[in-house]
């Protein structure tokens, strides 16, 4: 499954990978058919997708033989991953491990025929395709699909309270949400009727890329919502989830581990498993949740595992006295050592996002004789002297000692910067 955002060249390396018997066509992307079929060298065959209402004849088109049998074990999806750390894999899952995905966040979250999900989310990522569309229809909810997230449409879909009981994002939309009210609904007769409709919402979820302390802050303040976090990706749909519970939900913290999910932290370079409290240690998973393998890619299937069969993510996490985690990052980019320090980025992206001067940021390491790492940090910024307010925000050695101002930070349409290909585009040759 590949996003309709991406390029020709992007949907072509898909295309190649995953061998599909079956190209179908929307036609809102008829204007990819000529680029395609030349990239494949018409080999596979193309199916247009008219509206049913405007369809005529069914097109000929020869399609691939279905089974009727379907196995809970057999292959049911294909995902490429976000590739912002290596190339994207096509993530295989199998109908199992998707109705397990489902079912778990069913009961985690309480889905029920009476709830009405918004969904704004592209399908191509588990966070759009599983918590969004497959549990909700798991558990009879009403879906409304928008093709893409317009902040206007969301507000005046909540002033019409009782239209919305659920509502699942990004970070940068919630930004987006928040830049919204206060730019064209504070302060205006609609400012009520936004805030009381969007207090109505059961459930507000984030995910798929850090939160940033100030935009749930700020979002609290004007919805009186405290928005869920939880932890997941591609490979294992949601593996730690905050609980329904506001009271009980942790700031910075993206919660325990959902039902039938087992999670554990292990030293990089033993393997050992971290039993004690508030220290790093990299997150492994293991359960019914977790992927088959990456399409036509045993050695790199095989990698990602435990002898003992867990599942090793790559990224990094702390976990304190309750059995809270706590992500720290991803360990190839975000870990950041630095004179004998060792500093998550993502702690000082939240840190830096706490004041006003600043828009947007990425944080990355960049490779130093003297120090190993330096800090680095892409910025976005409003009028004021960064350096003085950063020096009241956090210890010295977190500090970014290089910065790089910018118009804007690419993100993909999860929301994630590619910290790669932050580093060859701003440091070519770090």
């Amino acid at each position: 499954m590949q996003g309709t955002t991406h390029p020709v060249k992007e949907l072509l390396y898909t295309i190649g990978d995953s061998d599909p018997s079956l190209i179908i066509l929307h036609p809102s992307f008829v204007h990819f058919e000529t680029p395609l079929r030349e990239g494949t060298k018409n080999s596979i065959p193309f199916m247009d997708q008219d509206p049913f209402t405007q369809s005529v004849a069914p097109t000929a088109v020869q399609l691939p033989l279905f089974n009727s049998q379907c196995p809970l074990d057999r292959r049911a999806l294909m995902i490429y991953t976000s590739g912002t750390t290596s190339s994207p894999k096509g993530c295989v899952t199998t109908h199992k491990n998707i109705t397990f995905q489902a079912e778990c966040l069913v009961k985690a979250w309480k889905y029920a025929p009476s709830d009405h999900l918004i969904h704004v989310l592209p399908l191509h990522h588990v966070h759009g395709i599983i918590n969004g569309l497959t549990a909700s229809f798991l558990s009879g909810v009403t879906v409304e699909m928008h093709p893409k997230f317009d902040p206007k449409v969301i507000w005046s879909r909540w002033q019409d309270r009782g239209s919305s009981t659920m509502f699942m994002a990004v970070p940068t939309i919630y930004s987006r949400l928040v830049d919204y009210f206060e730019t064209h609904i504070r302060g205006t007769e609609q400012e009520s009727a936004a805030r009381d409709g969007a207090r109505a919402l059961r459930l507000v979820v984030s995910g798929s890329a850090a939160l940033p302390t100030p935009i749930k802050a700020k979002f609290a303040e004007i919805t009186g919502q405290t928005l869920l976090e939880r932890y997941g990706m591609t490979e294992i749909g949601m593996a730690i989830s905050c609980g329904l519970e506001v009271e009980k939900r942790i700031d910075g913290s993206v919660g325990w581990p959902l039902p039938g999910v087992q999670v554990r932290l292990t030293e990089k370079e033993t393997g050992q498993v971290v039993e004690s409290v508030d220290e790093d240690g990299q997150i492994e998973i293991k359960g019914d949740n977790v992927f088959l393998e990456y399409w036509r890619r045993p050695e790199a299937t095989v990698k990602e595992f435990t002898t003992d069969g867990w599942f090793k993510t790559g990224d990094v996490a702390r976990r304190d006295a309750s059995g809270a985690y706590f992500i720290q990052g991803r360990a190839s980019v975000d870990l950041i050592k630095s004179g004998g320090y060792k500093i998550s980025a993502l702690e000082v992206e939240r840190k830096m996002l706490g004041l006003d001067i600043i828009q947007e940021v990425a944080v990355v390491g960049l490779a130093d004789e003297e120090w190993g790492q330096r800090v680095a940090a892409v910025v976005k910024q409003r009028p004021g002297n960064l350096r003085t307010q950063l020096k009241q925000e956090m210890a010295p050695y977190k500090i970014p000692t290089v910065l790089k101002l910018v118009d804007n930070i690419e993100r993909n349409a999860m929301g994630k910067v590619n910290k790669k290909t932050i580093i060859q585009k701003y440091w070519p040759s770090a």
